[in-house]
């Protein structure tokens, strides 16, 4: 009997070891080579991604799972969340993404799972080794502290030119004096010197009137509205609401005189950003300052919205995911808006602090819902609760509007020729509306919510996917040498992440931003990718010279003057676009900057510039909205014409490559086409415009030779008098039959129409 009993044991343990191994077959001819085939490249540790949080190559790792919990429940399969990902039962847990896997391959791992899920893959400490990858690329340049520069020579042309002279190439000369002049009124103010301003530093062109010329163009009211318009193409500016059933924003051009105040009067950037992310939490003087910072935070409040989606739940979470792609990008030159649906696969941002940063702004206020939802408007000190409700309900009526013009312009395209009648009634009642409302004392802004809470991470970004709580608060695992202050509990957070962001220890915000100056000066920045300064970016050119600026920016309180002064005050920016004959392959692209790159002017400048040179351009501020009857006809510079969401924007701005403002753009696209040149043969502004500049010429220079009028007139387009070859082309004109004044707009018409006016030499 003992030996029966000690033989059915052995019998079961051989039985056993039979089982396992042929459960151990089963997975590795079966269950690892899909996994390796169709999972390890998202999710492993060799790969370095790890999305959702997940790992799949250990057991270790299914159990612990990712953001959405344990991926296996052993011995339950229909438990387990990998089976249903790869069942693709769920619309949006679906892996792997693109194929579902053959239904054999799921059958298989569903047997798998019920067989106890056997797997001989040790890999020791998923959660460890998962925080070590994340850990890892926190060692990417843009995450480590400012450093202090070994360079003695602590200048711009200092940096520059030890890397021009390491590769062997020769610095170009210093750029004439009427076209140094030329670029730098363009930088600073987006508009063209005159003939005489040209002529007098062009006979005295010394470093002490170079540089008092540059700080009275810096006080000049034009540096803000030339600046201005850098910022609010980060911040997706416009005068309508996009996403959808799109109508007027009368009221939003408070934000953008805000924007231009700040430039003109140097408002330190880290003032400039609290003020935009939490005005409205700010200690306020006066009833002004108070307007001011509510006014400010327009910036989160500015995006386009589809105010139609009934889901409001999922509408609330996609316009939070708005904020902070626009937040990340313009302020850390991040992609945080990757990590809503799984940690960042390239960058230390996890989907914990991407939903820590999310329940901040879930607990601010930007949108009241209804069947269609509406943009929140709020008074400003002194406003009275009717005119805030006249505001509010004004926007139903813009929008409502709307879709009668759009209606009864569809009836007469149908050939109900009745309907025009209406129309332009309808329009005139649009245009009253708007004129008045924007007079409203009433803003676009942002303000705490009543009651405060906590959010959830929402599983693969979804609305009814919640995952576990997290506490608001700026991000916790990325960029740990910046200390997150404590979010009060009656309090959404803005003001302490507004802090995070200006914190001298955090070496994003100053970097992007000088980045971004330079950009703007140069072409392209130190960092080309100016709004990824992420792993998938750009390295820079000259990280030390970086460094070096984004360390003075924060020394010299924060000043965009001052750190535009250093800029231009460089050799490298006043020298030529002639390119010295160089080593052949050695830095084609002009990283260097041995010479200074030939940029085009844009769009905004070379419609200024066109009005300016005519004597129509109309200088004075409007704090107001512009009729959008006259985006074709207003000669009040570009800045302040509506800016659309839809079409109907000018049609100039628009072939020049002015950037559509549902999305931030942090750098424009040059493009060089076909369209730019017809446009400008043959629109009915350019050629208008001609004919205004040869009035405006004979009568200015009635006095002069036929030859010292041409001269005079390639002084106003180039900025610069003409060469011999270029003279020679116009002389012809010179002789023709034709009336004078039809000659003098034939040649401005021809100026306009050249590259050289075009682009900056």
């Amino acid at each position: 009997m003992k030996n029966l009993k000690f033989n059915l044991l052995a019998f079961y343990v051989l039985l056993g070891s039979s089982l396992a191994s042929e459960k151990l077959a089963f997975f590795e001819s079966n269950i690892r080579p899909v996994l390796i085939k169709h999972c390890y490249k998202c999710h492993s540790i060799e790969s370095g991604k790890h999305k959702g949080g997940l790992l799949v190559d250990s057991r270790e790792a299914l159990l612990t799972g990712g953001d959405s919990g344990p991926s296996i429940v052993p011995g339950k399969s229909e438990q387990s969340l990998f089976i249903k990902a790869i069942s693709y039962k769920d619309l949006d847990l679906q892996m792997p993404e693109k194929k579902q896997l053959p239904e054999q391959v799921i059958k298989d791992f569903e047997k798998w799972v019920r067989d106890g899920a056997v797997d001989p893959r040790e890999v020791k400490g998923v959660a460890q080794k998962r925080a070590k990858m994340v850990d890892g690329r926190k060692n990417y340049w843009s995450f480590q502290s400012i450093k202090k520069s070994a360079f003695t020579q602590k200048t711009i042309d200092g940096f520059l030119n030890q890397k021009i002279a390491a590769v062997g190439l020769t610095k170009s000369a210093k750029a004439k004096p009427e076209s140094l002049l030329r670029r730098l009124y363009f930088d600073l103010t987006g508009l063209p010197p005159t003939p005489e301003e040209i002529q007098n530093f062009k006979s005295s062109p010394t470093p002490e009137n170079y540089e008092r010329i540059a700080k009275s163009l810096m006080d000049s009211s034009q540096f803000g509205e030339k600046w201005g318009r850098f910022w609010l193409d980060l911040v997706r500016y416009s005068e309508t609401a996009g996403g959808g059933r799109s109508y007027p924003i009368p009221i939003t051009w408070r934000y953008r005189s805000y924007v231009i105040d700040s430039f003109n009067q140097d408002k330190a950037y880290d003032q400039f950003l609290r003020e935009q992310i939490a005005g409205d939490l700010l200690e306020a003087k006066n009833d002004q300052d108070k307007a001011r910072n509510l006014i400010a935070t327009g910036f989160m409040a500015m995006g386009a919205k589809p105010l139609d989606l009934q889901n409001k739940e999922q509408l609330d979470l996609d316009h939070v995911d708005e904020q902070l792609d626009t937040l990340g990008k313009s302020t850390l030159g991040m992609t945080i808006g990757c990590a809503r649906c799984h940690d960042h696969e390239f960058d230390p941002i996890t989907t914990r602090d991407y939903y820590r940063m999310a329940a901040i702004f879930q607990n601010t206020d930007a949108m009241t819902h209804a069947s269609t939802s509406n943009i929140t408007v709020y008074g400003l000190p002194g406003a009275t609760e009717e005119r805030v409700k006249a505001a509010v309900k004004n926007i139903g009526v813009y929008r409502n509007l709307g879709k009668r013009i759009t209606k009864l312009e569809r009836e007469v395209q149908s050939g109900n020729k009745g309907a025009v009648k209406e129309i332009q009634q309808k329009r005139q009642e649009f245009a009253r509306l708007v004129k008045a409302d924007s007079q409203m004392p009433v803003a676009i802004a942002l303000n705490d919510k009543k009651k405060f809470s906590n959010a959830y991470i929402h599983i693969r970004g979804v609305a009814d996917h919640k995952g576990d709580k997290v506490e608001r608060g700026a991000p916790k695992e990325f960029l740990t040498q910046v200390s997150a202050e404590h979010v009060p509990q009656d309090s959404s957070g803005r003001l302490q992440l507004a802090n995070w962001l200006v914190a001298k220890e955090n070496p994003l915000t100053s970097r992007v931003y000088v980045n971004r100056v330079w950009a703007q000066l140069f072409g392209q920045g130190l960092v080309r990718s100016v709004d990824n300064f992420g792993t998938t970016g750009e390295k820079p050119s000259h990280p030390e010279l970086l460094d070096f600026l984004a360390s003075g920016f924060m020394q010299n309180s924060w000043s965009t003057k001052r750190l535009i002064e250093k800029i231009i005050f460089s050799e490298a920016y006043q020298r030529s676009t002639k390119r010295k004959l160089q080593l052949e392959g050695v830095d084609t692209d002009n990283q260097l900057l041995s010479y200074y790159p030939k940029r085009r002017l844009q769009a905004e400048a070379l419609r200024d510039s066109i009005l300016a040179i005519s004597g129509q351009l109309d200088t004075t501020r409007v704090d107001g909205v512009l009729p959008y009857d006259v985006l074709q006809t207003s000669n009040k510079r570009s800045i302040y014409l509506a800016t659309l969401r839809e079409e109907g924007r000018n049609h100039l701005l628009e072939v020049f490559d002015f950037p559509d403002a549902s999305a931030l753009r942090g750098q424009r696209t040059t493009t060089n086409l076909p369209s730019q040149s017809l446009f400008l043969m043959n629109s009915p502004f350019i050629i208008n415009q001609s004919a205004l500049a040869a009035q405006n010429l004979l009568i200015d220079s009635v006095k002069f030779s036929k030859e010292e009028k041409l001269q005079q007139a390639a002084l106003l387009v180039y900025g610069r008098k003409l060469r011999a070859s270029e003279k020679a082309l116009f002389e012809p004109l010179l002789k023709t039959p034709s009336s004078e004044q039809k000659v003098w707009q034939t040649i401005f018409h021809a100026m306009f129409c050249s590259v050289d006016f075009r682009y900056l030499d």
